[in-house]
């Protein structure tokens, strides 16, 4: 559910982009009106969410293929207790990562990573793309939405995948 309303926010936002004439690639992060994005600080995953959102709608048109988003909500660690499991939200994403990289993405496609808790997210990514199999995301992005001081590690791992690295620095 709160994936489709992600979905459906990077869409919006997306066609809203497209009617502006903006170009994601030609700026910094902007929103419609072209005021540059700042991260929320109001610690709530939604407007994180939204923020995400609106930064990955400008990369689609950098792509040919499918932008696949993950995003890890603040507290990522804790048992999540919605589904009376022991697993945490970060060990269900991590699995879903893992198995993305190990049987490789097409080329064309976007993978986009986004938290308020940004190293915890980098941290992911790099146990994640551990070993991939050779050329797993060849021709294919991986867009990391995080902080400066986390974006090093996140490169080295993915550029390790063959893919093309690109940092938005949330700020």
């Amino acid at each position: 559910m709160l994936r489709t309303a992600l979905i459906f926010s990077v869409l919006m936002a997306s066609l809203m982009l497209a009617a502006c004439g903006k170009k994601g690639a030609d700026s910094a992060a902007t929103d419609a009106s072209g005021d540059v994005l700042t991260a929320p600080t109001d610690g709530k995953d939604e407007s994180w969410r939204k923020y995400c959102g609106l930064i990955t709608a400008q990369y689609q048109s950098q792509i040919t293929g499918q932008m696949i988003t993950y995003y890890l909500p603040r507290a990522s660690m804790e048992p999540d207790q919605k589904d009376n499991l022991t697993a945490s939200k970060y060990s269900r994403q991590m699995e879903q990562v893992q198995g993305a990289v190990q049987r490789t993405v097409l080329p064309g496609n976007m993978l986009v990573f986004c938290s308020p808790d940004s190293k915890t997210m980098a941290d992911l990514i790099v146990e994640a793309f551990v070993a991939p199999p050779q050329n797993a995301l060849k021709d294919s992005k991986v867009l990391f939405i995080g902080k400066a001081d986390d974006s090093e590690k996140v490169k080295i791992a993915v550029e390790a995948a063959s893919a093309t690295f690109v940092f938005v620095e949330a700020k």
